[in-house]
């Protein structure tokens, strides 16, 4: 997958790890209770804060468990940006 010039890598890792599991930006949000916009923030630019990445990581193993893909195990601080 070709980065695009104003994306970071672990900022497209977030999408591919997302897109693994099979569900939208919207469900995806929903499972983290945010916003669509701040599902697609994180996947351009990254995620800085622990919580947020602990938050997504957990969010991405709901989503496994329930069937929605065989995407890769997330460890949080490879999510980070830092």
């Amino acid at each position: 997958m070709r980065t695009p010039v104003n994306q970071n890598p672990k900022a497209t890792r977030l999408k591919r790890a997302r897109l693994a599991t099979g569900i939208t930006q919207q469900e995806f949000a929903d499972l983290l209770g945010v916003d669509r916009q701040s599902v697609s923030y994180y996947e351009r630019r990254g995620i800085t804060k622990i919580g947020v990445a602990k938050r997504y990581a957990g969010a991405l193993t709901v989503a496994q468990l329930n069937g929605a893909g065989e995407g890769p195990q997330v460890d949080p601080l490879e999510l980070l940006e830092i």
